[in-house]
């Protein structure tokens, strides 16, 4: 598990040696010019049947810093590091004339509770539906909270994301920004 680092203070009259101010100075330093951040992709076809949630499963790390994804679990991102996140996401499914399309960002696997939502319904032509630059906010407490991407339609049939292009993939970016 990641940890905050706690900024040391110098007591009245204490003379640091150069050695401890600088590991002193670094380590919180290193956290705000590093800090934990983890972008995933979704590049393989996922289908989503009617009226059925469905938790995006990811399969492609861009990029992480510090474990917060498990092939065991693909669905879930588990930041260890407490803090606020600064998040965003895109999302896209192929094109149907019919039927409402949802993606959702639930914490912790809560029916009710969720960070974000994005709905539309389709346009008469039944093109695909992108959406990108979700932005969100959500605190972690470094051990058990995660979240996760649930789709869902409802056009009478299944549909599948689109993943044909990087402008198309689903895809999700968590950054830490700020201590609990």
């Amino acid at each position: 598990m990641g940890t905050v680092p706690v900024p040391y203070t110098w007591q009245h009259k204490e003379i640091p040696n150069f050695r401890d101010m600088n590991n002193r100075v670094r380590t919180p330093v290193s956290l705000l010019l590093n800090p934990p951040m983890i972008r995933l992709r979704k590049t393989s076809t996922q289908n989503f049947t009617t009226s059925v949630e469905t938790a995006i499963s990811w399969n492609f790390v861009e990029y992480e810093s510090e474990n917060m994804w498990d092939a065991a679990q693909p669905t879930r991102v588990i930041p260890s590091t407490p803090g606020w996140y600064i998040g965003t996401y895109g999302v896209s499914f192929s094109g149907s004339a019919a039927g409402v399309r949802q993606f959702d960002i639930r914490k912790n696997g809560s029916a009710t509770a969720r960070t974000m939502r994005l709905k539309s319904r389709p346009w008469a032509d039944g093109a695909s539906m992108v959406s990108r630059g979700n932005k969100f906010m959500e605190q972690f407490n470094g051990t058990t909270d995660y979240i996760e991407v649930l789709g869902y339609q409802n056009t009478g049939g299944t549909l599948t994301v689109s993943v044909g292009s990087i402008e198309t993939q689903p895809d999700i970016v968590l950054r830490w920004f700020a201590p609990l």
